[in-house]
């Protein structure tokens, strides 16, 4: 069986997806006995950005958009299997070029729905929306998808209609990695490095400030946090850019010189981070799997977190849930765990070992299960 894996290109940039890609490509060879696993590498275009030079037209037919659209899809059909995976539903409208009965899609999560679902004023909000369309429309001709969360897999299932039968429940792992504790000296040069004194609190939040990732409300927990409780707090963002809103956001705080933000880091500095915080906090409205979450359990940092679909999934009673629009509330929990030392222990104790059962290899196992069931035909 030749299994074609179709990865994000290169020059999106999506850590977590990533990740899912290089995982699978170095596990499935690993558990697929008589398998031969390929791997599309196609480079993105680089002359749209340094040719055209009218801005409008820069901006919509730019490297990213032709290298997804164009270059991807015609490398696609000539690199097909006897099964496909394209390994992110973003990645949807190849199934333009590559037969649906051989191929599974990933659904990473459904807030392509929730966009689309939203009224679109501007003529670049209605071109997402009919682009999205146009990607999921393509992804749910897939004959099998992989959701990485049972709610994930429920939304599918209330959203589109596709058949609960081929909808395989597959989560992600984390690497070991994680769960190796850093020495305290590194730790504390590493909280050196970022001007946070060593007797302060540091709330930690890993992803983009995408306008589900809460943004405003993890600043006004901040914010309370200092003001309200008298506590020395620094916020660490990790992995995103504030929007100019948020900027000004964080001005009308006060709030400047307690935030630290590292767009991009290398793996051991995230590692460094987690184990140098005190609590990682997620108040996001939206998720479909939460990878931070589950790699801050493995890396024994406490975690308050969203009380969402997703986030219940995956934390369990190994984290303390909140709701995502509530800063008071999320005030008094943070306050809780940072003054409740028992409390924190057992967070720190049943995170890792809920950590432990999210095994990358496990991921490759069922994933490959996947693989045989449709290359045999089965449904």
């Amino acid at each position: 069986m030749r299994v074609s894996l179709f990865p994000d290109l290169t020059i999106e940039n999506w850590k977590s997806m990533d990740r899912y890609a290089d995982r699978l490509r170095a596990w499935l060879p690993v558990v697929a006995d008589q398998c031969e696993i390929r791997w599309a590498q196609v480079e993105p275009s680089r002359w749209l950005d340094r040719y055209l030079g009218v801005p409008y037209i820069r901006r919509v037919l730019n490297d990213r958009f032709y290298s997804r659209y164009i270059v991807y899809a015609r490398a696609a059909r000539a690199f097909q299997g006897d099964v496909n995976h394209v390994l992110d539903h973003s990645y949807g409208h190849l199934l333009r070029v590559l037969d649906p009965e051989r191929t599974v899609v990933t659904v990473h999560d459904l807030y392509p729905f929730h966009l689309m679902d939203e009224r679109a004023r501007t003529p670049r909000q209605l071109g997402r929306a009919r682009l999205l369309r146009w990607v999921m429309k393509h992804a749910l001709r897939a004959r099998w998808l992989i959701a990485n969360s049972a709610w994930t897999r429920w939304e599918l299932m209330h959203r589109t209609g596709y058949p609960a039968s081929r909808i395989s429940v597959i989560h992600m792992g984390v690497d070991d990695a994680f769960f190796r504790p850093i020495d305290e000296a590194t730790v504390r040069q590493y909280r050196r490095s970022l001007a946070v004194p060593s007797s302060a609190t540091l709330i930690l939040h890993v992803g983009t400030c995408d306008r589900r990732k809460n943004i405003p409300s993890l600043l006004k927990t901040i914010e309370r946090l200092i003001k309200r409780m008298n506590v020395d707090a620094y916020l660490l963002q990790i992995g995103g850019r504030f929007a100019p809103d948020q900027e000004r956001f964080i001005d009308r705080l006060g709030l400047n010189a307690r935030i630290r933000q590292r767009s991009r880091v290398s793996m051991r500095e995230l590692i460094c981070a987690y184990q140098a915080a005190d609590v990682l906090l997620l108040p996001s409205t939206y998720e479909g799997f939460g990878m931070p979450a589950l790699e801050a359990m493995a890396a024994g940092t406490p975690v308050v977190v969203a009380n969402i679909g997703a986030f219940r999934e995956i934390v369990g009673d190994a984290g303390l849930l909140v709701p995502p629009t509530d800063p008071v509330h999320q005030v008094e929990v943070v306050a809780s765990l940072l003054e409740d030392a028992h409390l924190k222990a057992r967070l720190i104790e049943r995170g890792r070992a809920r950590a432990a059962r999210f095994s990358w290899m496990e991921t490759a196992r069922k994933t490959l299960a996947v693989y045989r069931r449709l290359y045999s035909g089965g449904v």
